[in-house]
């Protein structure tokens, strides 16, 4: 287990998760868990963060966050940090993000997202990641067999920029998908709008995206700052009646 340090508090469930979420809620400081390898953590509601900055860390293959294909897992809101270190977040399930939706910050550490969900009846969806303002750092972090459907436009399988910025590195995205009936779908990596983007040492394998309108399989930057350094997009797939590119749409 990692070392408990002064300010840490150990959990070892879901409840109590929440219960320490929920007691430090817009109390402007910081709250610090840990929890022991191999620890799951089952969830049937999201975890909010706000008016708080929350910790979250372990150690030698991490902990589990499980959403149990019921409930989106995070919720941050602009007021709010999330940091978490050496977890997996799973079976995540939700409209406009599976594992995070963030207007606030978030610091992803060596960890894993996988077989999230986000089901849009409307516009924008990301499986992964959807950083809706304020930032995201991603760094040694894998995102794996994602889907985001929208009804009406962004569909994205990993992560989704459409606000603030998002800087990735030595990360990668792998077998995720979107699809849409309307207009973009990506399955691994879409930045749009005002947004910003630094995506280094990084890779997009084995994605696909599928729309009406414009698809890409790998990354799309639709009117956003884009930075990308030694990285590869490979094997990825998309299909669309106009615009479609299997690798990259920039």
């Amino acid at each position: 287990s990692p070392p408990l340090t002064p300010g840490v508090i150990k959990i070892g469930t879901g409840t109590e998760l929440r219960a320490k979420v929920e007691e430090y809620t817009d109390s402007e400081t910081e709250l610090a868990l840990c929890a022991p390898p191999g620890t799951i953590l089952l969830l049937d509601s999201p975890i909010i963060v706000s008016g708080f900055n929350l910790t979250l860390w372990s150690s030698d293959g991490g902990a589990v966050i499980d959403g149990q294909w019921r409930t989106l897992v995070f919720c941050i809101f602009a007021n709010a940090t999330l940091e978490m270190r050496s977890f997996t977040v799973r079976c995540g399930a939700g409209m406009h993000a599976g594992a995070i939706d963030s207007s606030g910050i978030v610091s992803l550490w060596d960890s894993t997202i996988s077989a999230c969900t986000a089901d849009s009846a409307g516009t924008h969806a990301a499986g992964g990641l959807y950083v809706r303002c304020g930032f995201a750092t991603i760094t040694g972090c894998v995102i794996s067999n994602c889907t985001g459907r929208a009804l009406l436009e962004a569909a994205v399988g990993g992560i989704l920029v459409s606000g603030g910025s998002a800087s990735i590195m030595a990360s990668s995205v792998v077998e995720c998908a979107g699809s849409t009936q309307g207009l973009i779908a990506v399955g691994g990596i879409h930045a749009e709008g005002p947004s910003q983007l630094m995506l280094r040492n990084s890779s997009v394998v084995n994605c696909s995206g599928w729309a009406t309108e414009g698809a890409g399989g790998g990354l799309s930057i639709d009117g956003a700052s884009a930075t990308v350094d030694f990285c590869e997009v490979a094997r990825c797939r998309s299909a669309s009646s106009t615009i479609s590119a299997g690798g990259a749409i920039l």
